[in-house]
Formats: structure tokens, sequence, C-alpha cells
């Protein structure tokens, strides 16, 4: 098979020209499709349109809406050796922060998108000369009578190997994102982990509806397809969110035999079919072809691996095809993987490790997340001493081999840190993943973060960005030291975010007067500066989070001692118990809405979003502004996809599943309601 993926699909295009490469689902029906054949052409079009933008190795950016017109986009700076950069759709105050952080840092002369996009971006593209020069690709022609083949020399020679491909940025800080480098021979590398374990094929057939700009989307879930020529259906991330039972349902009705996404995505499906008719709520489409579930991207839980066979067991789902992995952003994809139609051993935790270097957390069970699959190997290594760690035993997660990436762009530091790492024995290099974990029977399992990053929903998330901003919060002032964490690598055992902040003596009166609008106030804080719900705040006296003899915080070890003490909290707390108090006037709203129809009119329509949004955020009139998109008002992707989900519960009417991108203020989404539902 070919070494670059451009060469597999200049194959393709040769042999198998009319069978159909990707189809872009939108409501569970095919929108759009190209054929092997069509996908070259097109390539070739762009590629030859950009040929006199840019120049070989020069980083472009990729920003477009779900469709299939990112994947041409990628291919044409695939074949042209230029460093393709994904980045999301700049919608809201972090989107928008992110991506000009990501702009700033690799600092691309040209963007590609579509009209699409640009049509539904609140600052249209500027080409004023200031910034990245804009081309839409749905402008270039394609010539009917065929398009120079994408080996032509009159679009330059082919890349090699070594040739950078793509600038992966981690889904991490937004003030400063990392960009990983990977190369032709990466991408290559991570295709042949992939098949160790997947063993896939060309008669596979693909779904998936992860981000592009999310390495698990990219690689794993659109390309890998490619190299064997098999079909792929791809779905918007948000049409998953508003129905999570559309991602089972389309793997049904297609006969998809590989698809999967994060732990929280086989959790969010266990509990829709949870108390309903399993066979009704996927349309009686069965799961018996559904071969490779894979799970990745943050933590992979027994409990949830447990749920989900249990629930699409009676139509068909087996739970062998159950298949967690372990994998990162610096080593393309794929760390570890298990292997088609073999389940995940499980072992009770701490039942591996010694009493040095004991698995950490609590009693439990943890998930095999397979072999080692890169093609170099991978160790366990004592992050202070450097040392190999013996089978069995706690430590860092080290790995080599030709899918590590090549650094950080513009990072030479960070890079020899990261990714040129070798032990106290000098063996190297290494790429050190930051993550621990130990292994078992030939087995890795994941335990746990090495710093305080923490993984929630397939995104990295850094404690100190969601501490400084619970402190812009007006109520705020006052209060000490405050941290974030995430419960369960704490060994707190649930789930979620937990933020804790001290109340110092002097202030102690917050806590007796009004410790919940202090709580809901850097809950808010957080919420509209990052689209992240924290779980649970715990306010506390001083002297309660934990320092190290340097004064640097020790977020997981406060936790524990939380965890240990609970009478340490002065108040809890907890968003689920805001959402229960809340759900009263919800369901008012809702059902008021339901009483109107079928002819509701355009005041009342206004009147119930803003009763709803209101209640759902615990805000005054006055800080939703018509303006204000959804993600700056503080909207999480579940809770309008709620909205969305309650409007259509109340009117029996369909809406779009692009409602939300499409119409993001209020302002612009209240006459596309009141269209919708007003006679």
């Amino acid at each position: 098979m070919a070494d670059l993926i451009i060469d597999r699909l200049i194959d393709l295009a040769a042999t198998r020209s009319d069978s159909v490469a990707y189809v872009f689902l939108q409501e569970g029906e095919p929108a759009d499709r190209l054929t092997f054949g069509q996908l070259a052409g097109r390539v070739s079009a762009v590629a030859r349109h950009l040929l006199a933008e840019a120049s070989a190795g020069d980083p472009v950016g990729l920003v477009f809406a779900p469709g299939l017109d990112p994947l041409v986009a990628l291919l044409a700076c695939l074949r042209l050796g230029l460093a393709a950069v994904l980045i999301p759709p700049p919608t809201g105050e972090a989107a928008r922060e992110r991506y000009e952080a990501i702009l700033k840092d690799c600092r691309p002369s040209r963007i590609l998108s579509n009209a699409q996009t640009v049509g539904r971006l609140r600052r249209g593209p500027d080409n004023s000369g200031r910034g990245p020069r804009w081309l839409l690709i749905d402008t270039v022609p394609v010539d009917p009578d065929g398009a120079v083949p994408l080996g032509d020399l009159g679009l330059g020679p082919l890349p090699v190997l070594e040739d950078l491909a793509v600038i992966q940025y981690t889904s991490g800080s937004s003030a400063e994102p990392k960009g990983v480098m990977i190369s032709h021979r990466n991408i290559a590398a991570t295709r042949t982990c992939i098949d160790a374990g997947f063993a896939t094929g060309p008669g596979d057939r693909w779904l998936s509806w992860l981000p592009l700009e999310h390495d698990l989307g990219l690689f794993g879930g659109a390309l890998q397809s490619l190299w064997h020529g098999a079909i792929n259906h791809l779905m918007a991330p948000l049409s998953f969110w508003r129905r999570p039972l559309s991602w089972p349902m389309a793997v049904g009705r297609y006969g998809i035999t590989i698809s999967g996404g994060p732990d929280f995505a086989f959790a969010r499906c266990a509990d829709a079919v949870r108390g309903r008719d399993v066979a009704a709520a996927l349309g009686d489409h069965r799961l018996d072809r559904w071969e490779i579930a894979f799970c990745g991207a943050e933590p992979v839980r027994a409990d949830t691996y447990r749920r989900f066979a249990d629930a699409f067991g009676s139509i068909g789902f087996n739970e062998r095809a159950y298949c967690p992995c372990y994998g990162l952003a610096e080593a393309t994809l794929l760390v570890s993987g298990g292997s088609r139609y073999d389940p995940p051993p499980l072992l009770s935790r701490p039942a591996a490790g010694d009493a040095a270097h004991p698995p950490p957390g609590r009693h439990g069970t943890v998930v095999s997340c397979g072999p080692m699959r890169t093609s170099g190997g991978g160790m366990i290594v004592d992050p202070e001493t450097l040392h190999p760690l013996a089978p069995g035993m706690d430590g860092e997660i080290w790995v080599a081999g030709d899918s590590i990436g090549q650094g950080y762009w513009g990072r030479p530091a960070a890079s020899d840190a990261a990714f040129r790492a070798r032990t106290a024995l000098g063996d190297g290099p290494f790429l050190r993943t930051g993550d621990l974990g130990f292994v078992a029977d030939g087995e890795l399992y994941v335990t746990g973060r090495l710093k305080d990053l923490v993984i929630l929903q397939g995104r990295n998330i850094h404690p100190a960005d969601l501490e400084h901003s619970a402190r812009t919060a007006a109520e705020a002032d006052g209060l000490g030291a405050m941290v974030v964490a995430n419960q369960s690598d704490a060994g707190g055992g649930d789930p979620g975010l937990i933020l804790v902040a001290e109340v110092p003596g002097r202030h102690r009166h917050i806590v007796e007067r009004g410790a919940g609008r202090l709580a809901t106030a850097l809950w808010r804080a957080v919420l509209r500066r990052h689209g992240v719900s924290v779980d649970r705040i715990a306010l506390v006296p001083t002297g309660t989070v934990m320092v190290t003899t340097s004064g640097k915080v020790r977020r997981r070890a406060t936790v524990d001692r939380l965890t240990d003490d609970p009478g340490l909290v002065l108040h809890d707390w907890r968003d689920a118990a805001r959402i229960a108090a809340n759900a009263p006037q919800r369901a008012a709203a809702v059902a008021d809405l339901c009483g109107l129809m079928p002819t509701p009119r355009r005041s009342e329509i206004a009147l119930f979003a803003r009763r709803w949004m209101l209640a759902t955020l615990e805000a005054d009139a006055d800080d939703l502004d018509d303006g204000m998109s959804w993600a700056d008002a503080g909207l999480t992707s579940a809770a309008a996809v709620e909205f969305v989900t309650d409007i259509e519960r109340a009117t029996g009417v369909t809406l779009s599943a692009d409602l939300l991108f499409e119409h993001p203020t209020l302002g612009s989404l209240l006459p596309r309601l009141e269209a919708a539902l007003c006679p």
C-alpha cells in the first residue's frame, strides 16, 4: 500500500473511481457524497487554485463548518506539501480567542473555508491585508471533462514522508495553544498502529461524528478509511449532542462496522435509553454489524463499558466489539488499543503495583487500553528518577516510534522536553506523555495525569485557566486560594470538575448569608468564559488548599483531603441540585409553549426563549443580551441542545441539527424560531 495518503487517493481514483468514499449525513439522511473520482477531482481543482497562493511548507488554516469540504481542503494541502491547520470556526468568545491564538502562533498566510461557514460567522473574514487571506474553495470550478490528475507534475512534486503535513493544535489552554507538527511519515505510521489492532480493510463501513480539529476525529474518524478505500459516513458533532441516539441509530441503519468516540458518548447513549424500549428508540435498527466500537480521548470507565453493553445488547451489540484505546495528539493519534473481537481485560484497583508505586486512586476497576501499538514501543518510567519501572508498577507512560510527532511548532525547548526525553540509563528518545499508567500482562492501563491537566468530554482543560476565570466574578473578591480538579482523577470517585475556594475568616459572613449566590457566580464565570460547567463548588476555610513547600497548589491532594474529611466543607454547591431546582421553571415554560400550539404568537416565542434561558443560567433579565452568542451567554453545548429538544418536544416541529450554529445569537435565533413555529 502507498506510504502517502495522497498516493492512496491517486490509486483509488484510478481503480475505483465510481465507488463512494464519503457521505455526509444531516438528520440521519445523506446530504452530500463524493466518490473517489469526484474527491480526487475536487482536490485537484482546489490544489491548482491554491498552487499560486502558497509555497510548500507554509501553514494554511482550514476553517469549516462540518461537511465534506474540509476533507477536500485538507487533501489539497497534503498534495501540495502545505501544512494544514484545522481550526474550529470562531463562534463565541472562547472559540474566537482560541482561533486568534492559533493564528498568532502559526501565522498562516491563507485560510481555506467555504461560503456556508463564512455566512455563519458573526464577523466575516478580513481580506484587507492585515491578516491571512481567505479563499472559499466552493467557488473553485471543477473541470467537468476531468481535472488535472493529482499526480501530475503541473501541481509540483509529491511531498516526501519527512515533509510536514499537519499542525495539530492540542485542545488545551486557549491562551497558549501548542501545535504538534505531524509529518506524512507520522500519518502513515498511525495507519499501521490502527491496523495492528483493528484489522481494518476495504469491506469496513465507517461512521464518525467527531470534530476534524481533534486527532481522534481526523486520523481515526475520517482518514483511516481512505487508506483502505472503505466508505465513511460523517455526521456533524452537534447532531450527536442534540440526539445522542442518532449515532447508534446511524450505525445500525447504514450497517457500520467501525465507529467510536470518548467515554462520555457511550455514557450518554446508555442514559438516553434508560427505561425505554431500546429497539423502538433506535427505529428498529440493529447493531449486529458493529464490530469495533473504539473508545478513547478521555479516561475509559468500566461502568460505562458495562452499562452500554447491557443497554444495547438486546439489539445486537456484542460487548466484544467494545475497544478501549489510548493516544494523544503528540503521537499523531494511537498509542495503544485492543484487538478486533477481543473484549478488554479489567483489573481491580489496586490489584497491580507495589507499595512504592501503587496505581493511584481508590478501590475500583480499571479497563485495559490494549497493548502498545507504536513501532518503537513504550515503557513506564518513574517521572522523578527517570528509571524504567517493572510491570505492574505505576508511573509515567513514555512511547517511541514513527508515529510520534516532530515537536511543537515554534517551541524548541518544549519540544526537547516532551519529544526527546531519555531515561536515567540513556535510553531514548521517547515522548513523555504526561499520563500515568501501568502495564500488566502486556496490557496498558491508564490511571491518571502526571500534571493537573484534566480531560473532560474529550477536551484538555488547564485548571489554571478556569481558576483565573472564576476570580473574575465580582463576588470572588476577598476569597483566598482557589483550585479546580477532576474529582475522579483525584480519587474522589465522582466524575466532573470541582472548584475549591477558601473563604478567609473575616469573610465568613459570605457563607452564612449568601453562599449559594457566591457559588453560582463562580460557576457562571467559568461557564461563560469556557463553556465548561463545574459540577461541584466547595467553600472551605483558609488553609484547606494544600500546597508544596515551594508554594505550588496541590490540586488533587486538596480534593483527596476533602474526600477524607468532608467536615472541612463550609458550603457544598452541586450543579445537579441547581439543575433540579430550576427544572420546574423550565418545565413550566415548556408546558406553556405546548399550550400555545398550534398558533403561538411571535412575542410568545420570544418570551418562552427568555424564560427558558434565564432559568437555565440562573441569570437576571439584564444579563441576557440579544446580540450575545449562546456560547458567550454561558450555555454549554449540552444545554443548548436541551433548549432545541424542549422546543421540539413541546411543538412537535423538527428543527435543523445546525440551528444553533447557523443562528449563534438569541437575536438571530428568534426570527428563525418564529418562522418555524408561528402560522
